[in-house]
This record gives structure tokens, sequence and C-alpha cells, in this order.
């Protein structure tokens, strides 16, 4: 099983920064009451859609890995499937636990808590920051049969199918503006089209010109939006509306620059935060709530920055400690366990061609 390039420094920076992005969107979420002039107002809109490029980001890069990833043999598959079973599935299902418990009160001898629990898991925690891995993980499951179509594609078919995308996202994003309800479908819109967009980039974007040329498109597309923020054309504007798509393409090449290239310690701490980046990102929002709601004396009542930075570094802090936590303690055990019926249930002899 071979894969197109490896997780560089580059592309952990790219993960890393969407894992701070997405901790620091929660806690502008939370900093509404501290909003007291205008000048704030703009800056938390412009904060907010800064930082909202981190879901954008996270399905560009687990689309660049996984759609690089090439199976000919039973075995390959195997190998694919109980790698992602391990690294991803299992620590989704023990975080899940422990929020679960947290929320039950901790009572996980009651039969309700494990009720309670499956329910989150299958669907209840769809509707939190959670929802994102429910659609990252039907992507995955297909990715080795996408990869052999994308794997074929020219640069020509390549652009063909981003701006089938782009069209596609563009009217359902503004559509309704004129009050019409696009029902339509098309297999690689939404999120799907960010996953695509991941493998193709810089397949298509490949000089240094280029890319200057889409973080300077982002820019305008920032100022784009922050107009239609201005006028109230909110509905909209972040996730899959093509300006938000430009900017999303512009930070992907903005945050993958080698600027520490001559600091080896800050690239060892970028890798070592990458290792944890998914752990934060699964454990941070409650700790933010706990932190706000219970812990954290306020700055001040009217200080909106000053609060912002507060939580948003309080809140890292504590994520990574218990990230660092449970990962070598729960989290291993559990990838061990998984790991071993893996092992047991796939033989690993098969090395035919998966299709005779």
């Amino acid at each position: 099983m071979a894969a197109a390039g490896g997780r560089k420094i580059e592309y952990e920076k790219v993960r890393v920064c969407a894992m701070l992005f997405m901790v620091m969107f929660h806690c502008c979420g939370s900093m509404g009451g501290f909003i007291d002039t205008a000048g704030e107002r703009w800056l938390n809109d412009g904060l907010t859609l800064l930082f909202i490029t981190c879901n954008s980001l996270f399905f560009m890069l687990s689309g660049k890995f996984a759609l690089a990833v090439r199976c000919g043999t039973v075995s390959d598959y195997h190998r694919y499937y109980g790698k992602k079973l391990t690294n991803i599935l299992v620590p989704i299902l023990v975080y899940m636990f422990l929020r679960s418990l947290w929320e039950y009160g901790g009572r996980f001898w009651e039969i309700s808590f494990w009720k309670t629990y499956v329910r989150n898991v299958c669907y209840d925690y769809g509707g939190t920051e959670y929802w994102f891995l429910y659609t990252l993980l039907g992507l995955l499951l297909l990715a080795l049969l996408l990869n052999k179509m994308v794997a074929n594609l020219n640069k020509g078919e390549i652009w063909l199918l981003i701006t089938f995308g782009l069209l596609f996202n563009s009217i359902c994003s503004y559509a309704p503006y004129v009050n019409l309800h696009f029902s339509w479908q098309y297999i690689f819109g939404s999120w799907v089209f960010y996953f695509m967009l991941g493998y193709f980039l810089e397949k298509v974007i490949d000089t240094p010109k280029k890319e200057n040329l889409i973080i300077a498109a982002g820019g305008v597309c920032f100022v784009i939006s922050m107009i239609q923020k201005r006028f109230g054309l909110v509905s909209n504007i972040h996730d899959l509306a093509p300006t938000f798509t430009m900017i999303s393409c512009a930070m992907f090449f903005l945050l993958k620059r080698n600027y520490c290239r001559k600091s080896d310690f800050i690239q060892h701490m970028i890798m070592k935060a990458g290792k944890y980046s998914f752990a934060v990102y699964l454990i941070h929002n409650p700790i933010r709530d706990l932190l706000f709601d219970h812990i954290l004396p306020h700055v001040s009542e009217t200080a909106y920055l000053p609060n912002l930075l507060e939580l948003a570094v309080c809140t890292l802090a504590a994520s990574f400690m218990l990230a660092f936590l449970c990962e070598n303690t729960l989290v291993r055990a559990a990838k061990w366990g998984a790991g071993k019926i893996i092992d047991r249930f796939w033989s690993k002899e098969e090395d035919k061609s998966v299709f005779i």
C-alpha cells in the first residue's frame, strides 16, 4: 500500500493551525456578551470568518492524504481500514464515552447511561461540534474507491470537476437570497467537494505564482464576505459559498508555507502538537464551557479581546494537558485492544488482488 507523500511539517502546520482555529472559533462564540463597540463587532466578525476555515482545512487535509492511498491487494485494504478503525474510530468512541460520562454525572453503572451513550454516538452528538466526524467517517470509508477515479483524471478533468463543484455550491449558497429553494443534488458538492479539493488543489495550483494568485483572491473574498456581514447578508456566506472556498484555499497555501525552516525546535513542537490535535478537537468544547461558565474570572466586564485571549489560552492549555493524559492511557489501551481484535479476525496472508 503506497501513499503519495507522507505527513510533512508543512501539512502538520496546517493541521495544528486548523485545530487552533477550531478552539478560537468556539471561544469567539462565547464572547457575545463582551462586544460593546462597533469596532469589537467588526473584529469578532473578522476573527470568526478567519477561524471557521478550520472545517474546510480539516476536510482538505483528510482528502489530500486519504485519496492518495493506493491499494491493490486484500491485505492493503485490511491495513487501511485497520488504521482508520484504531486511529480514528476508537479515539472518537473513547472521547464520546468520556463526554457522555461527564454529562451523565459519572453514573456509568446505570443501564440508562449506556443507552444515552449509544444514542449520543449514533445521532445526538451529530448536532454538536462532532458533526464533522459523522461526515468525515463516511468519506474515509469510500476514499479507497474514490481514489481509483481521481488517480486517472488529467488537469482538464480536474478543473471541470472543481468548476462543477463551485457552481453547485454557489447555487446552493445564493439561491435563498432570491427566495429559491434548490433541491437538486450533486455527488461532489457539499463537504465532499472540500475532501476532493484537498487532493486536487496542489495538482492544478502547482507554482508559487499560482499560489500567490489564490492568496490574493482569498484576500479579496475575505473583504467581500465582511461587506456582506456589514449589510446583514450573513446566511450561507460560510462553509460552501465560493468566496469562502477561496478564503479556505488561500489559508491552506498561507499556512503551508515554511516560515520556520531554520528552527528545529519550532518544527519539533509543531509535530508534537499535531500528534494531539485530533484529541484536542474532541475534548476542547466541554472544557471551554466549564472554564467560561464556572472557573475563569473575566478580565473585564466589557473588554472583548482580553477575555477572548484569556479563554482561548486556558482552553488550549487544559485541552492539551487532558489530551496528553487520555492519549497515553485510555486511548492507548483502547487502540491496543482494537488492534488485537483486528489482527485476530483479519488474516494477513491475502496478498492477491482484491479483484479476481
